[in-house]
């Protein structure tokens, strides 16, 4: 039983929604700041376009086991490939400027669990604000 109550605040803990980056000005309509959000990241897009690439990294697997008594050993090599978007880091950073340009800072809000009321103008004080799964503002 001891057991058990020891895995209940690591199992709570997995099933909390993460906390979530938001784009904050604190008095305007939540519509305007989702507005702003999407020119940006529209701007951004035709500025840095997806640009797919290729990345690789090398793996070495040493491994060691007993098999019929004996001691063995093995040495393994190979490549893991990645596909990439090379823009992807210029465009989050694009996205970045153009929101602080508009007058928006960046906060990281916990995710929202439960009920919670959406909210129609970003907070002055975001105590008690979370984040819902779609990325709004809302209340608890």
């Amino acid at each position: 039983m001891t057991r058990f109550l020891a895995l209940v605040p690591l199992l709570a803990a997995c099933a909390m929604p993460a906390a979530r980056d938001v784009w904050l000005q604190p008095g305007l309509p939540v519509a305007a700041a989702e507005q702003a959000l999407l020119e940006c990241r529209a701007e951004a897009r035709a500025r840095f376009p997806e640009r797919p690439g290729i990345e690789t990294t090398p793996r070495v697997t040493l491994g060691v086991g007993v098999g019929d008594g004996d001691l063995r050993g093995g040495l393994g090599t190979g490549v893991e490939i990645f596909n990439v978007d090379r823009n992807a880091a210029p465009r989050a950073a694009s996205v970045d400027a153009c929101m602080v340009a508009k007058g928006y800072s960046a906060a990281r809000l916990p995710g929202c669990s439960g009920t919670v009321t959406p909210l129609a103008t970003q907070p002055f004080d975001t105590r008690g604000v979370c984040v819902t799964q779609d990325g709004r503002l809302a209340g608890r």
